[in-house]
């Protein structure tokens, strides 16, 4: 029988490693490195806390933000509104593409603004502006998450045409994502709702993912969805290497 301290042992396991290692990646101090590690770990670690939030190892992109919804927004409203938005360019670009994903908002172009390892003026509402350094003297504030119309500094006067950017501040999507996990844990304590959907997922993991031969194919059962696919992409073939037999 599963009991609730075994799970709860298990989520902050998988918490801390995840907390070390997205503070590692970051490589704070440093000018290069960390803008695209950091935003990968952190929306991966989404990933799991949408999983354990909703019980269910299906939609995975669905659960993971309805946690941000939930949770982030807490800290900072802007999640609610644009966490959908910020998952499918973030989360699937990186992890598809190895960069987020250039995009368009009805045909209007946006460009990223990562911050790392900047100035951070504090706020009344509790978030952070981001004091770009570029190489081509933009000294502009920009608010993370907010859209704005910037001006490189070669193009300053009004005339000029502006470049939306959309701004990401590293230190504070790691400062909210840290809220989001213990606003979370908090709810766990209390929740015995959310301790059956995590103790579901814990269950389930534990279950190994079973491949067997079907008629030439490679059939897996896996447990955490709970489905049973015919796997096209492995091959029948790779199974002889882990067959006991000559």
């Amino acid at each position: 029988m599963t009991t609730d301290a075994e799970v709860r042992t298990w989520i902050n396991q998988v918490w801390t490693n995840n907390f070390e290692d997205i503070q590692l990646a970051m490589n704070p101090g440093k000018p290069n490195g960390g803008y695209w590690s950091t935003l990968l770990l952190i929306f991966c670690s989404i990933d799991f806390f949408g999983t354990i939030l909703s019980g269910e190892g299906k939609h995975e992109t669905r659960n993971a933000i309805k946690f941000i919804k939930k949770y982030f927004s807490i800290q900072n409203p802007r999640y609610e509104k644009i966490g959908g938005l910020l998952y499918a360019i973030f989360r699937h670009g990186l992890v598809h593409t190895a960069r987020p994903k250039k995009f368009t908002i009805n045909s209007q172009e946006f460009f990223h603004v990562v911050g790392k390892d900047t100035d951070l003026i504090s706020t009344n509402d509790d978030s952070y502006f981001i004091w770009k350094k570029e190489h081509d003297g933009d000294d502009q504030i920009y608010c993370h998450l907010i859209p704005k119309l910037s001006y490189p500094s070669h193009k300053r006067s009004k005339e000029s045409s502006g470049i939306l950017v959309f701004p990401i501040s590293l230190p504070q999507l790691f400062h909210d994502y840290k809220k989001a996990v213990h606003c979370y844990l908090k709810d766990l304590e209390t929740d015995a709702n959310l301790r059956g959907n995590a103790r579901k997922i814990y269950v389930k993991i534990r279950e190994p993912t079973r491949f067997t031969n079907l008629d030439g194919y490679v059939n897996e059962y896996n447990p955490l969805k709970n489905s049973n696919v015919k796997n096209r992409d492995i091959d029948i073939s790779e199974f002889y290497d882990f067959s006991l037999t000559e």
